[in-house]
């Protein structure tokens, strides 16, 4: 649902904008650099988790 990868200026994350188990969609990447950045990124990948159901497949 997510890919993080560490660089120099930080956590890079990117989301998927819409499930699939064949060829996500995936939303442009973010530099997460603190941690309060890091928090607000999960609490909106639980958001969206939580929206998701088995019909988006």
């Amino acid at each position: 649902m997510a890919q993080l990868s560490l660089t120099d200026e930080g956590l890079l994350w990117t989301r998927v904008r819409r499930p699939s188990r064949n060829s996500p969609e995936w939303l442009s990447p973010k530099t997460l650099r603190t941690s309060a950045e890091l928090r607000d990124a999960l609490a909106e990948l639980k958001k969206h988790m939580a929206a998701w159901s088995d019909s988006d497949d």
